[in-house]
């Protein structure tokens, strides 16, 4: 079978149930994948960050404790 063919039947069969103790376990496992989704992204957004700051490491590009708090208390009176 296809994954259009999987979904159209899922979604026939789903229309067909009424046991609200199946519904809740389809909403679960969507919100799982959903969240999971989520904790992949975020994962990736800081392994992307961690990459550019070793990148800024070695480069030299780097702040002393004071720097880096001026530069903190610029941005946030933006």
């Amino acid at each position: 079978m296809s994954i259009k063919t999987d979904i159209a039947w899922i979604k026939e069969e789903l229309d067909k149930v009424d046991d609200p103790d199946l519904i809740s376990a389809f909403k679960s496992l969507l919100n799982y994948r959903e969240r999971q989704s989520k904790i992949s992204a975020f994962r990736e957004e800081r392994m992307e960050y961690a990459k550019r700051s070793e990148e800024d490491f070695e480069a030299g590009r780097t702040y002393s404790p004071n720097e880096a708090l001026e530069e903190l208390t610029k941005r946030l009176k933006k």
